[in-house]
């Protein structure tokens, strides 16, 4: 039973509040989508120029975003995942791709890309065939 004269709160924390803080909106505009460029996130988070630079240097520091070349995400987003994912999905609409031209596309070594690649393969629904130089990443279905 609550106390005669105090008005009891629904959500603790949240009383009169109408939106988000510009930190969680930018937060947010990123668990929708990564990784994001610094028009498309602000955009996003419908905040401001000048609030995003202070909320994004502030969340940075704090270790919660990251910027690499422009490109906003979360901490944990692996960007040499989407840049493997990027590259097969654009290879395998012509049903094939080798781990050369893979390497290639993403800057990496086969050796270095491979267990990730095979990771996202299966995400993707993609067979991998052989070994070695006579690897294939084919399209299924």
């Amino acid at each position: 039973m609550s106390r005669p004269g105090r008005k009891q709160l629904t959500q603790p924390g949240f009383a009169g509040k109408k939106e988000l803080s510009s930190d969680a909106k930018i937060i947010v505009a990123l668990v929708k989508k990564q990784p994001q460029n610094r028009d498309e996130l602000c955009q996003n988070a419908a905040v401001n120029l000048k609030t995003f630079y202070r909320i994004s240097s502030f969340l940075q520091e704090k270790g919660i975003i990251k910027c690499i070349n422009g490109v906003y995400a979360l901490k944990e987003f692996d960007f040499l995942e989407k840049q493997i994912e990027d590259a097969l999905i654009r290879f395998t609409t012509g049903n094939f791709c080798t781990p050369g031209l893979l390497a290639n596309e993403v800057g990496r070594p086969w050796p270095t890309i491979q267990a990730l690649t095979y990771k996202i393969a299966k995400k993707l629904g993609l067979t991998i065939t052989g070994s070695g130089s006579d690897t294939l990443i084919l399209k299924t279905g």
